[in-house]
């Protein structure tokens, strides 16, 4: 049985990697972190887009805004934590 699952799971984790679905994925699970971590934020975030290292927020209350922008490398931090590797190298608060 663990053979099976084993395999099951090399199989799921090949397909994942495969470049197309790769960044999409990716951009779903650090969408899916933002949400869990901070919810109250998510309330106000219109959309959350990573590529290439950068993650883009969308908010859309200018107080809020300012102050993600003030704590942007605190927020890089523990949402590299969250990924458990450091995906993440700037964020941009729009």
């Amino acid at each position: 049985m663990r053979d099976h699952e084993s395999k099951l799971k090399d199989l799921l984790k090949n397909f994942s990697e495969q470049g197309h679905l790769k960044g999409k994925l990716l951009n779903k699970r650090i969408e899916i972190i933002w949400k869990e971590r901070y919810k109250s934020i998510a309330v106000y975030t219109t959309k959350v887009q990573f590529k290439d290292g950068q993650l883009a927020v969308w908010v859309s209350s200018a107080p809020l805004r300012y102050e993600l922008n003030l704590k942007k490398v605190q927020i890089i931090l523990q949402l590299n934590e969250a990924l458990k590797e450091n995906l993440i190298v700037r964020l941009d608060i729009r």
